[in-house]
């Protein structure tokens, strides 16, 4: 748990799905993502945490941000 991480940056991941609980990031209110190609579902999992206000991709596909927009 991160209780008090408000900025998280994720680099360079190879994986295509992570959970991320609201309970594990109580105060996360930024996510960075860059080269990430396979974090369409890890996005998914982001989007339900209530502090989370901006979420910033770069060099990542285009499944990625119609991922997001789909969700929105």
């Amino acid at each position: 748990m991160f209780h008090k991480l408000k900025y998280l940056i994720l680099v360079g991941l190879r994986i295509s799905k992570w959970d991320a609980l609201e309970e594990s990031f109580p105060q996360l209110e930024t996510l960075v993502i860059k080269e990430c190609y396979k974090v369409e579902e890890t996005l998914l999992s982001f989007v339900d945490i209530p502090t989370l206000k901006h979420i910033k991709l770069i060099n990542c596909n285009d499944k990625s941000l119609e991922a997001l927009s789909c969700e929105n």
